[in-house]
């Protein structure tokens, strides 16, 4: 696990996330996560440079929130809520990461754009 921190007008609020960057753990995502996707966790898809992203909802169990986060760790777009099934959102600006937390996290800590994003890895030996 690694720790993603936001800051926010209202505080910083720390997540354990799981971080993927291959292809096809991308395509995976959250598939398959149930109602036990709740509290402070969350999965960090690390896309290695800016790109304009588009995230599906297609195939999720549950609603979400989706934060797209530019290389400097600006959050440049919020979907908050994105429902189950209601197909693709895209970044309102070229973004590296996208993050995916548990529906409602973004207005419980009044994520919005321009917040700040960073990330600490677990280093593994």
């Amino acid at each position: 696990m690694s720790i993603a921190v936001f800051v926010t007008l209202t505080g910083t609020y720390k997540f354990n996330v799981t971080v993927v960057r291959k292809q096809e753990d991308r395509v995976r995502g959250l598939l398959g996560v149930g109602p036990e996707f709740t509290g402070d966790v969350g999965m960090v898809f690390d896309f290695s440079q800016p790109t304009w992203l588009t995230m599906t909802m297609d195939g999720m169990r549950i609603p979400i929130d989706i934060i797209f986060v530019d290389a400097w760790g600006r959050v440049v777009d919020v979907v908050a809520d994105a429902r189950i099934d209601s197909g693709n959102y895209v970044s309102a600006e070229q973004a590296q990461w996208a993050v995916e937390l548990p529906a409602g996290t973004a207005r419980r800590i009044g994520l919005s754009r321009g917040a700040t994003f960073r990330m600490y890895e677990t280093v593994r030996s």
